[in-house]
């Protein structure tokens, strides 16, 4: 709060007062208002209807989430999604490599085997987040490694952006993070959508140092201001210029139709974080899903509330 007000000004006494009331009322407890105390600073005024990021770890994730730590790891994503558009190479288990459909590479062949086609991909160690735990390995650097000493992870080829994106930031291509919600009739909505941009000097997305544009649901174009990790406002991306408003994204709707009908067929879980591209020929490209993710930072205090009518806000009483 302190850094954001350095960028926004103080929050009026009578905000506080009223996010202190709504608290208590709504969700049980005034020690979630300091949530509502940042989405109010960013967007100027007091909303009903938003979730506070502490109330929503306490008691909405545990409950939306149950196969969470199961499927985190990311080699389940395209056997369970049973989609092709998983850019996944290869997956690291136990020390040994295993293809995308789960046959084993003996790992003297590992080399062999994920450079035939491309001469750098990606590792994602499991569990890694924040844009940690991602590198990108060439032949070179991969044959002096002892395969049998890797963590547990997943090998991606390097995904091509859509062109379109060039003019944004050339050779770094952006992410959508995409939130699909299972409503209390089952329906599968999309919440909340934005695109996650790197800066020049870094080869992949990465929150603490990106730059979050929210996207209209309608249209699939960029909204006016981006934002970086302490919601400055910025209307143009810093290092290329780049004016974010009113930039259509890409075949914006197919992606968001493929993803709720992927959530559609996984209804287990009642909110998935995607996070997911554009390649260069037009398709999605799906990098991974989030079952445990941070479904309110960003949304609820750029441009929510997002959440509105699934009854979140009355999960505490049943769990007291």
């Amino acid at each position: 709060m302190k850094r954001v007000e350095g960028h926004y000004g103080p929050l009026p006494l009578a905000i506080r007062r009223r996010a202190d009331e709504y608290s208590r009322e709504v969700f049980g407890s005034a020690v979630h208002s300091h949530w509502l105390y940042l989405y109010s600073l960013v967007q100027g005024t007091f909303k009903e209807g938003w979730i506070p990021r502490s109330y929503y770890n306490l008691h909405v994730q545990p409950t939306l989430a149950p196969p969470g730590p199961s499927c985190g790891h990311r080699h389940l994503l395209g056997r369970i999604m049973g989609s092709d558009c998983v850019p996944d190479l290869a997956y690291v288990l136990n020390g040994s490599v295993f293809t995308k459909h789960y046959e084993p590479v003996p790992n003297d062949q590992a080399a062999e085997y994920l450079f035939r086609d491309q001469e750098q991909v990606i590792f994602k160690r499991n569990g890694s987040g924040r844009g940690r735990g991602i590198w990108k390995i060439r032949r070179i650097d991969f044959e002096r490694v002892n395969v049998a000493l890797l963590p547990a992870g997943t090998v991606q080829q390097i995904v091509k952006p859509h062109p379109a994106f060039d003019r944004l930031l050339p050779e770094t291509g952006p992410t959508l993070r995409v939130f699909t919600v299972r409503e209390p009739g089952g329906h599968i909505s999309v919440r909340a959508t934005y695109l996650r941009v790197s800066r020049a000097a870094v080869d992949h997305v990465i929150p603490l140092e990106g730059i979050n544009i929210n996207i209209d649901l309608s249209s699939g174009k960029l909204l006016d201001h981006g934002y970086d990790y302490e919601f400055r406002p910025l209307v143009a991306h810093p290092d290329t210029g780049f004016v974010f408003q009113g930039f259509q994204i890409p075949h914006f709707h197919e992606v968001i139709q493929t993803l709720v009908r992927f959530h559609e067929s996984f209804k287990i879980a009642g909110i998935i974080g995607w996070d997911a591209c554009v390649d260069a020929d037009g398709k999605m490209q799906l990098f991974e899903w989030n079952l445990l993710c941070d479904a309110t930072r960003f949304p609820e205090t750029t441009s929510g509330p997002s959440y509105r009518g699934l009854g979140w806000e009355d999960l505490w009483k049943q769990q007291r």
